[in-house]
């Protein structure tokens, strides 16, 4: 979906999801997903946030992660 036709009152507010680390990575998932209207949009404040995925990509998500991680700490340097 594009990103200019998602509506701020039909997403979860991102701060207001909860992630019980104790649980397993499949009981993660089912929480998370019982939570979230969107499961690739949210709301933080008066910002929509999505999240996509390139067909065929090679990285994972975490080295993707790691990535703009590296990134950010380069910008704050």
């Amino acid at each position: 979906m594009d990103i200019m036709e998602l509506r701020s009152e039909q997403l979860t507010e991102i701060r207001e999801i909860a992630v019980d680390l104790s649980q397993s990575p499949e009981e993660r998932r089912k929480s998370y997903l019982a939570q979230t209207k969107n499961p690739y949009a949210w709301k933080s404040g008066e910002y929509i946030l999505q999240i996509s995925f390139q067909e065929g990509a090679e990285d994972t998500l975490g080295e993707r992660l790691l990535l703009l991680a590296e990134r950010l700490a380069q910008v704050c340097v």
